[in-house]
């Protein structure tokens, strides 16, 4: 009498959670779910097993996905599977990515329960399954959530959602936020690059402090930072930060270096000239000042001194050449310059004295010339008073 009152009492019950669960989509989970992993069927079509595959879930931090795999295997003879569902949070919500199963018998549905939930409905269909014929079905959600078990599934024999349990399954917690981030894109004008990140497009977490460096070619300068550069801890600094808390596009804007040019004014002094040479100009000095003007930077200039006679050449002076003693010398333009070529006069020297017996005595002019003086002086006397006698008579 017992045993009848409790087979009377299950067919009752199972009668009405079969009722229950007559619908188009998933059902809400029951308050008190049964048997997890190995469930029974309370229809006429057989007995599933829905078990969660060993090494999952398998998280995915790069991503940010979590992906859940289940193999389902039909326990009973002409067992037909036409649906089968996993509960899901709808908040935060479980996103279904992607998800496969059995080649060609395969569908999938996300329906939206009124509770606040959804589910990840699968159809295996279209043929009789046997006992022990099992299919795997994954599928990958977006976010890393906690595993939980009490996640309720239910399966579909023909049209009835007849099959209901819990299985291990993803929770409503997020496991793990990926930090926000941010692209910086790098780019340069002509005449340099940036060699630190380098140029392109590059991922940063927001807050994180990124290094830029600039790098200058041949005949430009770096001038600054074009763009976004709010956060630019120095725009002129070729080497500086950027503090990434956005989208930025960046530029290292570079230019040309103008031309320089000096001026060379040359000059010298009493007793020579000054020659400088810059092909194909000459330009002399000769005990004046001249300048010559836009001399480009870094062109050589001979310079020559030419001492007058009496005169010799002394040294050089003024900036890169002041003290060099050679008249022939040669600069390079990095600077205005002024130079002078310096001449001294020659001084001159005495004869050697003359050799008298075994003294030596200075010559004396006038002693040599007396005599020749007393002679002269007398024949012109005679020729005065010899005209006076003659003019008497």
């Amino acid at each position: 009498m017992k045993k009848a009152l409790c087979i009377l009492i299950c067919v009752l019950i199972g009668t009405a959670a079969l009722s229950a669960l007559i619908a188009t989509g998933c059902s809400p989970p029951p308050s008190d779910p049964i048997n997890p992993l190995v469930l029974a069927s309370v229809g006429t079509k057989g007995h599933f097993r829905v078990e969660l595959v060993n090494g999952y879930p398998n998280n995915n931090y790069t991503n940010n996905t979590q992906a859940w795999c289940y193999n389902v295997t039909v326990l009973s003879e002409k067992g037909d599977l036409s649906h089968w569902c996993l509960n899901l949070c709808d908040e935060p919500k479980h996103e279904v990515l992607n998800w496969t199963g059995p080649a060609e018998k395969v569908e999938h549905t996300d329906p939206t329960w009124d509770d606040g939930t959804h589910g990840h409905v699968i159809k295996w269909d279209g043929t009789t399954l046997k006992p022990e014929e099992n299919a795997i079905f994954c599928f990958t959600l977006e976010g890393i959530w906690e595993e939980s078990t009490g996640v309720a599934w239910f399966a579909k024999n023909g049209i009835h959602w007849d099959d209901t349990g819990t299985i291990t399954g993803p929770s409503c917690t997020p496991l793990y936020t990926p930090p926000i981030q941010y692209n910086l894109t790098i780019s340069s004008t002509i005449g340099g690059s940036v060699i630190d990140p380098g140029e392109g497009t590059f991922t940063y977490n927001e807050g994180t402090v990124a290094g830029l460096v600039a790098e200058t070619e041949e005949g430009y300068r770096f001038v600054n930072w074009i763009g976004d550069v709010g956060t630019i801890a120095d725009d002129e600094d070729i080497s500086t930060t950027i503090t990434m808390d956005n989208d930025y596009s960046i530029t290292a804007n570079f230019e040309a270096i103008p031309p320089v040019n000096y001026n060379l004014t040359i000059s010298s002094t009493t007793g020579g000239s000054a020659t400088a040479t810059i092909n194909p100009t000459t330009v002399i000095g000769p005990g004046e000042i001249k300048t010559i003007s836009d001399i480009p930077a870094g062109t050589g200039v001979d310079l020559v001194a030419s001492p007058d006679t009496g005169y010799e050449f002394l040294k050089w002076t003024g900036e890169p050449i002041d003290g060099v003693i050679d008249a022939v010398t040669a600069i390079t333009m990095q600077n205005n310059y002024v130079i002078t070529a310096n001449f001294k006069a020659v001084p001159v020297i005495p004869p050697p004295p003359v050799t008298v017996g075994w003294e030596t005595r200075p010559i004396n002019k006038l002693a040599i010339l007396t005599p020749w003086i007393i002679l002269f002086t007398v024949i012109m006397a005679g020729a005065i008073l010899l005209a006076l006698k003659c003019r008497r008579t």
